[in-house]
């Protein structure tokens, strides 16, 4: 079965996919009460799908995307902070829609060798697993919305079907006016425990189609910071100047050195994730250090923590960042999508105003680092358009360094930044 609904001349898909994190329960949110919206698939979903569980294939290509997205969207001395995670399923569920070389770049580009079909499988599992391995402090949902309008665009339903049955997606028909708008805010707002209150501004005349996904995180660590261990100290920034910032002390006990770095692993109170840090060696720019990295030298710090006694120095901390994908995306060999002319959207749908490519992805983040916790966010937006050893250990985090917010089973990276003081 096909959707049909028609696209105005200057027609722009809008597939809006929000993640917002600051790391409270792993479940899928689904309060709707508030939505005049009309939900088509209704739980209709295919209940033999199982997942692939995630192996070292998964685990491995994941790392490699997750720091290859990190190296591209780096600037030299200035913070950074993305959402691998959030910008991975993002574009998987958009590749959904791909077809031919578009299809064949996004599916490299993602997988690493992974086809897309068990991208989707892992994903699928692996949301799913950190809910199972006790992670209270994650909650996630995703949903479609599209225009009521019956005339110029055909939607697959093969597109809608393998989101909601592998991304466990609502489709909603709406009339997208000021309603509509309010809606899908308060649905962001709703599933991001209040912590985006509003991610549109205003749904515009071609404006058709908008994809959100929402994951909501907030943590309190294992064994918060005391008052007394909160002391003014130096931060010396990315570019050599002196800033006097709140620097949290503690003691740890897992010691991270892969030659090239050391730093610890401080747990969140409900041992499904971890906060982690890397400081690079005396000598080595924080430029130097992002530069060298990849997935393989990330898992190998990572999972080659000790269990050695740390004294941690972390300063408390607030960031929030936004940046366009387009130019990152397309070095990382993504760029048919982003042409007019070479773009295959096909297997989402069709406009006879011309062909559908990606005009945008957009990427927000947000993290928070105190005493009690941590709480991240991230947002990513993809418009598509029509047209043509016993002892002690030291670190002192009073320089930049890599950070990120792991998940403790497979070590990837749910949220991965740079602090320069910049």
């Amino acid at each position: 079965m096909k959707i049909s609904l028609h696209f105005w001349r200057t027609g722009t898909f809008v597939l809006l996919v929000v993640a917002l994190a600051g790391l409270t329960a792993c479940s899928q949110l689904r309060s709707t009460s508030y939505i005049q919206a009309e939900e088509l698939m209704n739980e209709q979903r295919n209940a033999s799908i199982t997942g692939l569980s995630p192996d070292d294939a998964f685990i491995s290509s994941t790392a490699d995307f997750s720091i290859q997205l990190l190296q591209a969207t780096f600037e030299d001395r200035q913070k950074t902070l993305i959402s691998p995670l959030s910008v991975l399923q993002a574009l998987a569920m958009t590749a959904n829609g791909a077809d031919r070389e578009t299809f064949a770049q996004m599916e490299d580009t993602l997988g690493k060798g992974i086809k897309l079909a068990d991208l989707n499988s892992y994903l699928y599992a692996y949301t799913r697993s950190l809910a199972d391995s006790g992670a209270k402090s994650l909650k996630q949902a995703n949903s479609i919305w599209f225009k009521d309008n019956e005339d110029l665009l055909t939607i697959e339903e093969s597109f809608l079907q393998t989101n909601a049955d592998y991304y466990n997606a609502a489709v909603y028909r709406a009339a997208f006016d000021g309603r509509t708008l309010e809606d899908i805010n308060r649905w962001v707002h709703s599933n991001t425990d209040g912590m985006i209150d509003r991610i549109a501004s205003e749904l515009g005349p071609s404006d058709v189609l908008v994809l959100l996904n929402a994951v909501a995180l907030d943590a309190e660590w294992e064994t918060p910071y005391p008052s007394e261990s909160v002391r003014k100290d130096t931060f010396i920034a990315a570019d050599g100047s002196l800033l006097t910032l709140d620097m949290m002390h503690s003691s740890e006990s897992w010691y991270i050195n892969d030659g090239q770095a050391t730093g610890f692993m401080k747990p969140y109170a409900d041992q499904a994730f971890s906060f982690v840090a890397l400081l690079p060696d005396e000598g080595t720019s924080i430029a130097e250090f992002v530069a060298s990295m990849t997935g393989e030298s990330w898992l190998r710090a990572v999972n080659g923590a000790q269990p050695t006694a740390v004294r941690a120095t972390l300063p408390k901390f607030t960031d929030e960042f936004a940046l366009s994908l387009n130019e990152t995306l397309q070095k990382l060999g993504m760029t048919d999508a982003f042409s007019s002319q070479k773009a295959d959207f096909t297997k989402l749908g069709r406009s006879p105003l011309g062909n559908l490519f990606i005009g945008q992805v957009l990427h927000k983040t947000f993290i928070a680092v105190n005493e009690q916790g941590t709480r991240a966010g991230a947002a990513a937006a993809v418009l598509l358009r029509a047209g043509s050893a016993p002892g002690f250990a030291t670190v002192k985090l009073d320089r930049p360094f890599v950070y990120a917010i792991i998940d403790q089973q497979t070590k990837l990276p749910v949220f991965l930044g740079t602090m320069t003081g910049q």
